[in-house]
């Protein structure tokens, strides 16, 4: 079995997942999927994207090009919870801001550091978009 193979059985496996809900969200058969993990057959390059996507890592980490899982973010462009909290927000604003963008997010959008992390992290500008557009709303 080739690395692409390995890595799409332990991806899947790892984050719960079956074949069916891989070969749905892909838009394919689950014999090809099936070929996929079986090493028989390689994805598309658009393929190869949106399972990337889908399991939050690099396409490099998905050939087997490298053993990072998780892309790299810039924490200095996002915020969590704790960080508002910690700046002197009130919590309950704190969570309602993090909670309301965050719920508008795509599955492929949202930011986490490694699979299973429960913290949500969300766009600083994003955070600063909602407080303008409240703002302009109140005046």
């Amino acid at each position: 079995m080739n690395k692409l193979a390995n890595r799409l059985k332990e991806l899947r496996i790892d984050n719960g997942k079956s074949k069916e809900e891989l070969s749905a969200y892909l838009s394919i058969s689950q014999s090809s999927y099936n070929r996929y993990e079986a090493g028989s057959r390689n994805p598309d390059y658009d393929t190869l994207i949106k399972i990337a996507i889908f399991y939050d890592v690099t396409l490099d980490y998905l050939l087997g090009r490298d053993d990072i899982e998780m892309p790299v973010f810039d924490r200095s462009q996002v915020v969590s919870y704790k960080d508002l909290v910690d700046k002197g927000l009130n919590p309950k604003l704190a969570h309602g801001l993090i909670a309301e963008i965050y719920s508008k997010q795509s599955f492929e959008e949202r930011i986490c550091r490694y699979p299973g992390d429960k913290t949500k992290y969300v766009l600083k500008k994003d955070v600063k978009a909602l407080l303008e557009s409240l703002g302009d709303d109140l005046l």
